[in-house]
């Protein structure tokens, strides 16, 4: 499900913050299929002048 989410919106212009969008989009329609995935995301987001660490919570 995440695949097809991806597959479906991804271009190469994507800029850092929709691409984090898409991935955020891509695993909360799996989350919303399968309860056993989990219930939210970590994502690292690295650049050249530094990295950042999110964490979101999904809740049904």
């Amino acid at each position: 499900i995440a695949i097809g989410v991806l597959e479906a919106e991804y271009n190469k212009e994507l800029d850092c913050e929709a691409g984090v969008e898409l991935a955020r989009k891509s695993i909360k329609s799996a989350i919303a299929r399968d309860a056993m995935s989990g219930d939210g995301i970590d994502v690292l987001i690295i650049k050249a002048d530094g990295s950042e660490i999110r964490t979101e919570a999904f809740r049904s």
